[in-house]
């Protein structure tokens, strides 16, 4: 170390330091830049520019020491250095040059943290390289760099005097040292302290990567720029709002973090200049300061009050800059030495002018160096201040993917778009997913509509299962066991017992007592009389008891002497045990009662959220159709045996208990003594060869580790099936390994649902994961994740979208699309925005200065044109290319001077109603060319300087301007109608209307064949089939149409007060022509088209190519030849063409 001066490191630079220390030996802090000079290229003196600059701003020659764990800084002295230089033939190898030098180690203690290199073009291109580490500049200093050496170069190249004015960095170090003594200082700890009292969440996206073991700062940078249209609606916004970009893009993703992440109260990152006077933003050093930003009250109230809050919040953040984030931090772990890193993502917004003309023909870059400090840097930006916003996403690469991003930046500009088509739009009606995730949501991922014997109970499938396994067993506990048979012959037997003891269908009645044989014919007894049973668990307090009885209404308690006896309780009993002969008497024949799919068929109390107990009500349905459906995802069999492990009261015992029995499988009782013991439990497994088994994770973790001190691997479990809680998969990979047929089954679902809800069968790489993958719906259910605001979030069901996408399908729309786009682009101009014609034959100078006023003038609904002649703007306004015009006359100037009126003449056809409005339009040109020769006289006669605030003068000038309004001469406006025979009203009205006809008929055509598509597929018809396949299909389309077809000439009649005539009948024989057509052309699509979501998508294109390449809006004289020729396959062309030939 050199005998120096040595300085701390500024706040800016610890928090460089900090992360250097994180993850030191990397180029995570390195910043690379480069600037291409184009023109004839002098090396040498190249060179020597790079290190005048390098001379002239000590930041450069910052040296780091540490001693004792002590780092800080000394500037060293100017040393000459080595440029290497690359000679290269093409501009396009520089981008692989930057990628090398922006991973460019840099030995940090005691030695330069910057490296040169320049790539030299015998082509007349020379490009500059500058890799520094970050501890010595930012990215602002980096192009004050660039535009210095480029100076230097032109000065030694003109043999011009080098300008040796530079800040020093030392100067900031000062500064810094003064304000942390300062009241600022104090002022602005004050401000962190408050802001965070309490320690929000962390936020972050989600990642779909559940298999995350160490995670890297590796990173990619993805890149998108925003559509213009796009920019310009999001500045318009801004501007009606009043409210800057970086606040509308922080309240976007704010509320997309948000939702993703659960979290209504966290943090984000973002970077400020902090650079707060003229010579620091012209000093080369570490000034940037990432301030954390808290958000919260994201749903409450309009998007606008969201920006307006943020804009509030902001203004306080820059107030209290300069308190560094490290500061922060340090404030709040002395109080809590546990509070972590406040976020996780951070967003900069950046309008750099990166471009200096004076400097000659040059242009910049900034290079990613491909490491990421956080999950998540989103950089919104427009170099060279050109009006173009790029956003570039930086990624952790093992955490997310380049897909997973691409989907981030689409629901992003997806809900910009809803924000500016609905200006007033509440936070929380912001959809996060895109409308394509919605369908793929809705209709794609959640296709599990599959058939099921919807007439069918479970008493019904019980019972057919005994007639094909008869002799099988059914049950067993312990040493005893039932068959399918006597099974079915007992529970008939307690039934006609029950129906004896006056019990009658939907009867609740109370089931207690212990896993055993009498449970199971209580159940199927108790159904079989079509009653249903409320399971009640041997644990639970009398109180709790009491209550579900009595809340469920039920009339009678099933048990055995030993579960009956302990309780008071002041309703019938019945012992049901199997040695009480007056019980097991009966008729063992089935009874065959009449029991409806709707009937329920047990209650289930959960604890509730509240800790009430609630009950459970499900029916003979649900259970059916989670068993019996046509896409069934299990191969259950009559050789399957199952455990009944769980509580009857828990209603995993309704899939233990029916999943062996609707099967022909064993079902084994486990009593709870069993239970309690896995040594036990997996001795009742293999003596009876389990092979379903049911199990809650926390259980079976306890029981996978006996299992695994086994040397024997003698179970014969086919299937585990998990469900209750969430599983750690990691976990259970020692199964996996030790039995690697078991299908390992992961579940998720809710009581309310009966048991099941999803399913994921684990593959090897899931059991590598913590994270609880829990699959798809099981077949008719349907899956919807929703926020608290019940909106759509993506989930774990983005991924499926990638793979399901019709990409064929997005080509031949995208194609069809920019065919209408190119069309509507060619005919904006004329037919989407009202024309306003105007003319003056040898304007004076205001009259030309308010025209050019006018004709800048587009506010979406019309714009101001200039005409040649007075005649050919009448003539654009008798073919409706303009709606009305004015002339204007030669010395308006003059007349406003002499304080006369002056004579504007509007030309107009009798139907516009937008006179009123263009002529405020045209006043206020008027007004404000007058306004600007009046205030000018008025503010050079009146004495500026008297005043002493800036307010005053304004307040002096609205006085004034208002006093100009009132007293401006009101000009008098001459209507001269077109002449009557430019127009032919009648044909005016029947030509939009005739047209809308058209266009409704071909929709009702389209919109009848996509109904007999949606009926077919469901079986059933509006009309009855013929033969003839194609026959009602074309009936589908052809009534509707034809019945549009008389409203429409109805229409014309009513409209052109015309007689019946000849023409008007054949008119009508034209319509009705025209729909069958239109009729044959659905039909031949509903062929052609098979998948009927695509012919409903194709619908509003067809619609939308009819509206443009049509007479229907537009004048098709003024397309340009070839989309005259495209029109033709328009069908409402036809149906224009026919009429004019005919009629």
């Amino acid at each position: 170390m050199e005998n120096k001066d040595v300085y701390e490191l500024t706040n800016p630079q610890k928090s460089i330091w900090y992360t250097e220390q994180f993850y030191e030996g990397t180029t995570v802090n390195n910043i690379c830049t480069s600037g291409t000079v184009y023109g004839e290229i002098n090396e040498n003196l190249l060179k020597q520019a790079i290190k005048n600059v390098v001379k002239q701003n000590d930041s450069f020659r910052i040296h780091i020491t540490s001693e004792n764990s002590i780092t800080k800084q000394y500037i060293s002295n100017y040393k000459d250095f080595d440029i290497d230089v690359k000679y290269i033939n093409n501009e396009s190898e520089i981008e692989e040059i930057e990628k090398e030098e922006a991973l460019h180690k840099f030995n940090v203690i005691d030695s330069d943290l910057f490296k040169f290199k320049l790539a030299i073009s015998k082509n007349n291109f020379a490009c500059i390289i500058l890799t520094v580490n970050h501890l010595i500049a930012d990215s602002w200093g980096l192009g004050l760099v660039i535009q210095e050496i480029l100076r230097n170069y032109n000065n030694l190249k003109n043999n011009e005097e080098i300008s040796q004015e530079t800040f020093s960095y030392v100067d900031y170090i000062n500064a810094e040292k003064e304000y942390k003594s300062s009241k600022k200082f104090e002022n602005d700890k004050i401000y962190w302290n408050d802001v965070f009292k309490t320690i929000p969440e962390q936020a972050t996206i989600p990642s779909l990567n559940t298999n995350i073991k160490d995670l890297s700062y590796n990173a990619k940078r993805l890149s998108f720029k925003i559509d213009k249209d796009v920019i310009y609606r999001i500045n318009n916004f801004c501007r009606e709002n009043n409210i800057s970009t970086f606040n509308f893009f922080m309240a976007i993703f704010s509320i997309y973090i948000g939702r993703v992440s659960n979290i209504d109260d966290f943090v984000i990152g973002t970077p400020i200049l902090n650079r707060t006077n003229f010579k620091e933003k012209h000093t080369v050093g570490m000034f940037v300061n990432t301030v954390p930003v808290r958000v919260s009250n994201l749903n409450e109230g309009s998007f606008k009050t969201l920006t307006n809050n943020f804009a509030t919040q902001m203004m306080g953040v820059l107030r209290h800059q300069k308190y560094s984030y490290n500061t922060i931090l340090e404030d709040l772990r002395e109080k809590n030495k546990n509070v972590p890193n406040l976020y996780n993502i951070i967003i900069s917004y950046q309008i750099t002018k990166a471009f200096n003309e004076k400097f000659g023909n040059y242009k910049t870059n900034w290079t990613f160096n491909n490491y990421c400090a956080n999950d998540f840097n989103i950089h919104i930006y427009d170099i060279n201040d050109t009006g173009d916003l790029i956003i570039n996403y930086d990624y952790l690469v093992d955490k997310y993917s380049s897909e997973d991003v691409t989907d981030i930046h689409n629901r992003i500009i997806n809900m910009i778009n809803q924000v500016l088509e609905n200006n007033d739009i509440n936070s929380r009606d912001i959809e996060i997913v895109t409308p394509e995730e919605k369908n793929m949501i809705l209709n794609v991922f959640n296709n599990t509509n599959v058939d099921y014997p919807k007439d069918k109970t479970i008493v019904d499938l019980f019972e057919e299962q005994v007639e094909k396994t008869p002799d099988n067993i059914a049950v067993v506990f312990e040493n005893q066991k039932l068959t399918y048979r006597e099974l079915n012959e007992n529970a008939n037997q307690l039934a006609r017992h029950l129906i004896e003891q006056g019990v009658t269908p939907h009867t609740v009645i109370g089931l207690r007592l212990n896993k055993r044989l009498e449970m199971i014919i209580g159940i199927i007894s108790i159904i079989k009389c079509g009653c249903s049973y409320l399971p009640i668990n041997m644990q639970y307090p009398e109180d709790r008891v009491n209550f579900m009885l009595s809340d469920s209404n039920a009339k009678l308690l099933l048990g055995t002497k030993d579960s009956l006896i302990d309780m008071k309780l002041d309703l019938p009993k019945i012992d049901i045990d199997l040695s009480n002969a007056d019980i097991y008497n009966y008729d063992d024949k089935n009874l065959n009662l009449k029991i409806s799919p709707e009937d329920l068929i047990y209650i289930i109390y959960t604890s509730g959220s509240t800790g009430k107990p609630k009950g459970a009500m499900l029916c003979h349905r649900n259970v059916v159709r989670l068993f019996k459906n046509d896409k069934f995802l299990f191969d259950f069999d009559d050789n399957d045996a199952w455990v009944m492990f769980h509580s009857v009261a828990f209603d995993f015992s309704v899939w233990e208990m029916y999943g062996a029995l609707l099967f022909g499988g064993k079902l084994v009782l486990i009593s709870d003594d069993v239970a309690q013991d896995p040594e036990l439990f997996l001795e009742v497994m293999r003596k009876e060869h389990v092979t379903v088994l049911n199990q809650t994770p926390t259980y079976f973790y306890k029981l996978l580790k006996v299992e695994l001190e086994k040397e024997d691997n003698n179970l014969a479990v086919r299937y585990i099936i998990f469900g209750g809680e969430a599983l750690k998969p990691n976990l259970i990979k020692g199964w996996y390994l030790k039995y690697p047929k078991t299908k390992l089954i992961n579940m998720y679902g809710i009581t309310e649902t009966t048991v099941h809800v999803t399913f994921k069968e684990l593959s090897e790489s899931d059991l590598e994961s913590p994270s609880s993958n829990i699959g798809v719906p099981i077949p008719t259910l349907h899956v919807i994740i929703v926020d608290k605001n019940l909106k759509l979030l993506r989930a774990w069901f983005s991924f499926l979208a990638r793979y399901t996408r019709k990409k064929k399908s997005l080509w031949c729309m995208a194609a069809i699309l920019l065919v209408i786009g190119i069309a509507a682009a060619q005919n904006a101009d004329r037919h989407e925005i009202i024309r306003i014609g105007l003319y003056c034959a040898n304007p004076d100078e205001m009259t030309e200065a308010v025209l050019t006023n006018l004709e800048s003038l587009d506010d979406g609904l019309y714009r101001f044109y200039r005409s040649s002649s007075l005649d050919y703007m009448q003539e654009d306004i008798n073919l409706r290319k303009a709606e009305c015009g004015y002339e204007f006359p030669n010395d308006l100037e003059s007349q406003m001077q002499a304080g006369e009126d002056g004579c504007i003449s509007v030309y107009t056809s009798p139907s516009t109603v937008l006179t009123a409005v263009v002529n405020e339009a045209v006043y206020n040109a008027i007004f404000q060319e007058y306004a600007k020769t009046m205030l000018a006289d008025f503010i050079a006669s009146y004495d500026v300087v008297s005043l002493k605030k800036a307010d005053e003068l304004k307040a002096l000038v609205d006085e004034h301007y208002e006093y100009e309004k009132e007293n401006t001469p009101v000009f008098h406006v001459v209507y001269e109608d077109i002449p009557e025979n430019f127009y032919d009203d009648q044909a005016l009205f029947q030509i939009p209307v005739r047209g809308l006809a058209v266009l409704f008929i071909m929709l009702t055509a389209l919109a009848g064949s996509s109904q007999y598509r949606h009926d077919a597929k469901k079986g059933r018809f509006l009309l009855r089939r013929p033969d003839e396949k194609w026959f009602v299909p074309f009936l589908y389309s052809y009534l509707p149409a034809l019945f549009l077809s008389v409203f429409g000439l109805l229409a014309l009649i009513i409209g052109s007060v015309a007689p019946v005539n000849v023409t008007l009948i054949a008119e009508l024989a034209l319509l009705i022509v025209f729909s069958a057509l239109c009729s044959i052309l659905c039909t031949l699509l509903g062929q052609i088209i098979k998948s009927s979501l695509a012919f409903d998508a194709l619908i509003p294109v067809i619609l939308l190519f009819c509206l443009l390449y049509s007479p229907v809006l537009m004048d098709l004289r003024d397309f340009i030849p070839g989309y005259k020729v495209l029109s033709w396959l328009a069908p409402t062309k036809w149906y224009f063409a026919l009429h004019n030939f005919i009629l």
